[in-house]
């Protein structure tokens, strides 16, 4: 890489960084964590991890498989070094969450070139959605770095599908599951797209899927096999599903609120969910979505619209802590504006990529796009969820400000050679 493009990365990561810095600073705040917001669990887990080596909500509870195990155990082995502080579990998601915009600089570059790659790793740094989520116990940061990485990898693999390139996506692929169930999706559909790279017979594409599936199923097997030996079951991600089901698929959620998951508290014998054992809760709430979707089979289809819309459309502020100050309407107008520049631009991109040529971005870009909305309607559509597409779409996007440019300078040279000629 050329002594340019390092200088790319650094200003890039510095740039990010700052915002992040400023945004927990101002508005979340160090050391201050919130003991009834969901990344209360997240933190608690890497707390009694550390503390215990339990994997645990608290040192004298019961074992849990309710959360994702890759974020607290890189919040665990923060503690263990640093001692339980969490301004330096926090110092490290701001670090992945500006090391994103440094993936997305080498993801454009991969597709159309360092200007390309430049431009669209200044809209990650500069993109408030990422800002907010930096500072927090929430997967999102971790999940997007994985997920800009894992793209960035099936780009190259695309190109040139040597065995490192395979390993390494392998690698993102687990540690994408480990980190959300999602990422079981985002597994399917790059193994699926490994056929991009062309002109090779099916055997060359099984064995590069083998490779990559064995990879991301090898980093798998301790969480499985833990929560084998834990549950007497199998659980590939966490104990959430039933909690999802049940939180999307209700009457609550069809005649009253339903463009976002609902929580419902009691189970049908009128029990608490929080007195029941976990994965007797997942059973149960698990068994009572199935039997709402029974006896309502078309109450999917009437809520798919509301979710897409939701998914699409709405912005994600400042998740509800008590500790943080209310943002001011500025950065909200700004995290408004930001977000429909980029969507704008980024949809506009995708179509001049195909337009001009770059058709394998165009179908994995595409393709993730249509899959992460899929997953929405399926599951919740919650717009934090849309957060790791961020990345992606700054790749066009920055494709569409680059062509504007070129297009605005012929057309001002032209006049000028117009004006010579005169």
């Amino acid at each position: 890489m050329r002594k340019i493009a390092w200088f790319d990365l650094l200003l890039v990561f510095s740039l990010a960084l700052v915002f992040r810095v400023w945004i927990t600073s101002t508005y979340i705040g160090f050391n201050q964590h919130n003991l009834t917001s969901y990344d209360y669990e997240f933190e608690a887990i890497a707390r009694t991890l550390a503390q215990r080596g339990q994997y645990a909500v608290t040192p004298d509870g019961p074992p849990t498989a309710h959360r994702s195990p890759l974020l607290p155990v890189l919040v665990a082995g923060v503690y263990v070094l640093a001692g339980p502080k969490q301004v330096a579990a926090q110092g490290v998601l701001m670090v992945i969450s500006a090391a994103t915009a440094v993936l997305t600089v080498l993801l454009g570059r991969e597709v159309a070139g360092r200007w390309v790659g430049w431009a669209a790793g200044l809209l990650v740094a500069v993109d408030p959605f990422a800002w907010i989520f930096a500072g927090i116990f929430y997967s999102e940061t971790l999940f997007a770095f994985l997920f800009t990485l894992v793209l960035l990898m099936l780009l190259r693999v695309v190109k040139q599908p040597g065995r490192l390139n395979l390993v390494i996506l392998g690698v993102g692929l687990g540690c994408v599951v480990l980190t959300r169930p999602n990422g079981l999706g985002v597994v399917l559909v790059s193994v699926a797209l490994l056929p991009l790279a062309g002109g090779k017979p099916l055997s060359i594409w099984l064995k590069r899927a083998g490779l990559v599936l064995v990879i991301a199923l090898l980093l798998l097997v301790p969480w499985v096999g833990r929560n084998y030996i834990v549950f007497q079951r199998f659980v590939p991600t966490t104990s959430q599903m039933g909690e999802v089901m049940l939180g999307v698929y209700n009457d609550t959620c069809l005649y009253y609120r339903c463009n976002e998951w609902v929580a419902v508290s009691v189970l049908s014998e009128g029990k608490l969910l929080t007195e029941t054992e976990e994965m007797a809760r997942n059973d149960e709430q698990f068994a009572m979505a199935l039997a709402s979707i029974r006896a309502q089979p078309y109450m999917w289809i009437r809520i798919l619209p509301t979710k897409v819309i939701r998914f699409w459309t709405h912005d994600t502020i400042l998740p509800n802590t008590p500790y943080q100050v209310n943002p001011p309407p500025a950065f909200l107008n700004y995290q408004r504006i930001f977000y429909r520049f980029l969507l704008v631009l980024g949809l506009t991109g995708l179509i001049l990529l195909y337009w001009r040529g770059h058709r394998r971005a165009f179908i994995i870009f595409t393709t993730f796009v249509a899959v992460f909305s899929l997953m929405t309607l399926l599951l919740w559509g919650d717009a934090r969820i849309r957060m790791p597409l961020h990345p992606l779409l700054a790749v066009p996007a920055a494709y569409t400000i680059i062509m504007i440019y070129l297009m605005t300078k012929r057309i001002m040279m032209r006049q000028r050679n117009i004006k010579i000629e005169v």
